[in-house]
């Protein structure tokens, strides 16, 4: 036994030489099989090892199995083998307890009965110690997953695979034929193949999890050795999906299909206790119907596990499918679908004609950057350097339309803090304020949807999360949506006035909408350009259903002419995940389509109220009126009730899907909204030579406030109440908050907006008007139009399933809006204020007489400075 001494000496040399030098007196075993004791004599700190008496004849010892060696001797040819258990039979059928232990149990029993008296130490004297328990592992492990050594066995194993068309290819075949050679022979690179891939039946099957993704970066670097004979096996990643048989929802025409379950049977016939056993469980009563059921299915085409595996290169995904099929079908009765999500580190990126396009605009707008910040750099700033007149410079539109694109100019406009009297700079923080809770809810209900196969706990805790935990309530409430249309509202009126008040009452309805018409389209198609680049910027286990939901919907001809009619926002029922994929582009640019058909009526109001203040007043009151009934005109039309009565609907999946349509995104939702900031934005005009319309004293100021506050929290709060997971909340409870309560809660809402304009908001105006919001405002639109793109590359990049709590949102969400920022700049100096700046000039251009050029003065919105061109105001209406 080494001293203590000796032991701190010996921890320094190679680990081969310190076996070696104690291979006689520490070595458990020889290399004759014969017995070997070791006796440490030790304290109660020190391990405490008993001489251990082994047969000669056994090749295990209760230390560590020794006769579980993959060597070519165990197996030998058949005949041998047979003679063999041909002798152990003969003699009577006695055996050693390790050979006559043929099933994994019996082979656990006699490990156990083994080392049950072995002692538990975590700490021993002598590297030879850790390295013997590494070995002693090793052998038990091989002890227990190596089959019987029966030649009769192998020989039916070996007979019932050659009868077996596996459907491989001769390079899929030969690359597998290495592959399990060489993990034979331990090689780490084959058995990476192995350890990369998922496992069926993990921890929180039980709670939800519908994935394990396995390794995927490990099985994209795997290669095998050089070899100059045989061509290189690389590791392929393939999501492997377990499709459960499925009917068709048209399939489920009795009417017991959408009630709950009872007695787990369907016709007395059939046991549904399989899943309804784990909604049951979780409280989710309401979720375990038959039509549920079906239509889950049929929304995941059948999905119902994902496991991610690794093959060989040289095997195509068709091919190992079809292996996996012809193996595991007739036990399973569970069809594998391998494609098309096959990933390998060497794949060639091949660019559709959507991206070749996407690229070459972008190089072209590239190109116009250039030209245009060097036009700007030398010659603006020259002739500004050398003129001798102490005035502001003249610049004509062709010099503006030349600088549309530079980037001095446009990054130099984000940080322009001289407002020049707009009463609008509160309004441009709310709105950005406003895009940023729509950026968080939305990050929320997409990984709680779209991004569910890769979440843990769905049934234990993301359900929860979704229906009923209150600090996600922001999340869950669309009132945000009414105070957009709101501020659209107000900005769209105040500025129709102001522009007929200019013009003497001449206004051109047609070259109005087609304005607004043109700057929503172009922005929405240059959106196009960053979208039909998502593929190329990202990969994952799930990578290509991302590619699915965010680029191949923008693909679609018939989604493309619904974006530039705007009309996208009435959507169409869909039963599968394929169809309603191929159905969406950019989900949130619904927004825009519902704000421009408003748009349409809205010049209407607007210049009756310029005509007679009256009629233009009542007009509006009687639209808010309107308003409140076609809030709520699908149940009244169509008997559709609200999604919020969930638990009422026919299901929870489908019909939700058509009640969400059209309480939310179709127009008749916020006419009361749009009308109320209509009228806010008569009440802010104040026409030339003339005050105010509205001012308000101090004291009903004060009581104003002392209202709004608290009505606009209780309803905002109250929304909460809907969301049970027991029952629907009252229909007519909805149906009052779906009409008055969006009244009252756009009242008040117009209110702040009023006052934050008028200067009544006290330090509300001094928070929302600080210079630091100004840039990030500005680019509000863009953040808003691309950060669907954003929430998503979060979603499906994800190369592990996780758990959504709270600090995994938060951080993300933070990251998240960190990406779309810098999006929204590129976004902004690239397409959206170079396509403002032509078309302004474009329409101006035609407003004007052609003897009118604008060589002799200044345009309004544009000065230029020893910094360049600045644009002064730019007002989105979002």
């Amino acid at each position: 036994m080494t001293t203590s001494a000796a032991t701190t000496t010996e921890t320094n040399k190679p680990i081969d030489d310190v076996i070696d030098e104690n291979e006689d007196t520490n070595s458990n075993y020889d290399n004759n099989n014969n017995t070997d004791t070791s006796d440490y004599s030790t304290s109660d700190d020190k391990i405490v090892d008993e001489t251990i008496n082994t047969n000669n004849n056994n090749d295990y010892n209760t230390t560590a199995p020794n006769n579980t060696s993959n060597s070519d001797d165990d197996y030998g040819d058949y005949d041998e083998l047979e003679d063999r258990d041909g002798e152990e039979e003969d003699d009577g059928g006695e055996c050693d307890a390790k050979d006559c232990a043929k099933s994994f149990l019996d082979k656990w029993k006699v490990l156990y009965n083994e080392g049950k008296s072995e002692t538990i130490v975590k700490q021993v004297e002598h590297i030879n110690d850790t390295l013997r328990t590494l070995r002693t592992v090793k052998e038990n492990l091989q002890f227990l997953l190596k089959p019987p050594d029966n030649s009769r066995e192998r020989y039916k194993a070996l007979e019932f695979f050659s009868e077996l068309d596996l459907g491989l290819g001769g390079d899929c075949m030969s690359a597998l034929t290495r592959m399990v050679i060489a993990m034979a022979n331990g090689e780490i690179w084959a058995l990476k193949f192995i350890d990369s891939m998922g496992r069926p039946l993990v921890s929180g099957f039980a709670e939800g999890l519908q994935s394990n993704f396995g390794e995927y970066r490990e099985c994209l670097s795997i290669a095998s050795p050089t070899d100059s004979q045989k061509p290189p096996i690389t590791g392929q990643y393939c999501l492997a999906k377990a499709i459960l048989p499925y009917p068709t929802v048209d399939s489920l025409t009795t009417p017991s299909a959408s009630q709950v379950v009872v007695n787990n049977t369907i016709d007395g016939s059939i046991d549904t206790n399989l899943y309804t056993s784990l909604f049951t469980h979780y409280g989710l009563n309401r979720l375990a119907t038959v039509r549920n059921f079906v239509e889950t299915l049929n929304l995941a085409n059948g999905t119902i596990f994902r496991l991610g595996i690794c093959i060989p290169s040289q095997c195509t995904a068709r091919e190992f499918e079809s292996f996996l099929n012809k193996l595991l079908f007739p036990v399973t009765r569970i069809p594998i679908e391998l494609g098309p999500d096959c990933q390998q580190l060497a794949d060639e990126t091949k660019l559709d004609n959507y991206q070749i396009l996407s690229i070459s605009i972008l190089t072209i707008l590239a190109i116009l950057i250039a030209f245009s910040t060097c036009y700007e750099w030398l010659i603006l700033r020259v002739n500004t350097t050398t003129t001798t007149t102490t005035t502001t410079p003249v610049i004509s539109d062709n010099d503006i339309l030349l600088t549309s694109f530079s980037l001095i100019r446009n990054t130099s406009s984000l940080f322009n803090n001289n407002n020049n009297g707009n009463k609008f700079v509160a309004l441009d923080t709310i709105r950005l304020l406003l895009i940023f809770n729509v950026h968080a809810g939305h990050a929320f209900t997409y990984t709680t949807s779209l991004g569910a196969v890769g979440l843990k706990k769905l049934f234990s805790d993301v359900v929860f999360k979704v229906y009923s935990d209150n600090e996600y309530v922001f999340v869950r409430n669309p009132l945000i949506i009414d105070a957009f249309f709101t501020l659209s509202g107000l900005l769209l009126s105040y500025g129709l006035l102001r522009k007929l008040d200019k013009t003497n009452g001449q206004f051109s309805y047609v070259s109005f909408i087609i304005q607004r018409w043109l700057r929503f389209a172009v922005l929405i198609l240059g959106s196009l350009l960053f979208i039909y680049l998502f593929p190329l910027t990202g990969s994952g286990p799930i990578w290509q259903s991302g590619i699915g939901w965010v680029t191949t919907g923008c693909q679609n001809p018939v989604n493309l002419l619904k974006m530039l009619l705007f009309v996208h926002n009435f959507r169409d029922d869909h039963k599968d995940q394929l169809t309603l994929a191929n159905s969406k582009c950019n989900p949130p640019t619904w927004f825009l389509s519902s704000l421009l058909q408003l748009t349409i009526v809205a010049p209407v109001f607007v210049i009756i109220y310029y005509r007679n203040r009256m009629y233009g007043s009542l007009a509006t009151v009687a639209a808010v009126i309107c308003g409140t009934m076609a809030s709520i005109a699908p149940y009244i039309l169509f008997h559709l009730k609200p999604y919020l009565q969930l638990w009422d609907l026919e299901t929870v999946l489908f019909s939700v899907s058509r009640s969400y349509t059209w309480y939310h995104f179709t127009p008749n939702n916020y006419v009361t909204a749009f009308f109320i900031g209509i009228g806010t934005g008569f009440c802010l005009y104040k026409p030339s030579g003339t005050s105010s319309y509205l001012k308000p004293t101090n004291r009903i100021t004060v009581l104003i406030w002392l209202i709004t506050i608290p009505v606009c929290t209780s309803v905002y709060f109250y929304h909460n109440t809907f969301w049970r997971l027991d029952q629907s909340a009252p229909l007519a409870s909805i149906l009052l908050w779906h009409s008055l309560g969006k009244l009252v809660f756009c009242l008040g809402i117009a209110w702040i907006y009023y006052a934050l304009c008028t200067g009544r908001a006290g330090i509300l105006n001094t928070i929302l008007t600080w210079p630091i919001f100004r840039p990030l405002a500005r680019l509000s639109f863009g953040i808003y139009i691309l950060h669907y793109m954003v929430v998503m590359h979060r979603i499906f990049t994800n190369q592990y399933t996780y758990e959504m709590t709270d600090k995994y949102m938060f951080e993300h969400l933070i990251v998240d809006l960190l990406y779309d920022i810098i999006l929204a700049y590129i976004f902004y100096v690239v397409v959206e204020c170079p396509i403002a700046s032509i078309i302004g000039l474009v329409f101006k251009s035609m407003a004007t007489s052609p003897t009118t050029t604008t060589t002799k003065h200044q345009p309004s919105n544009y000065v230029l400075s020893s910094n360049g061109i600045k644009n002064v105001q730019i007002i989105t209406v979002l």
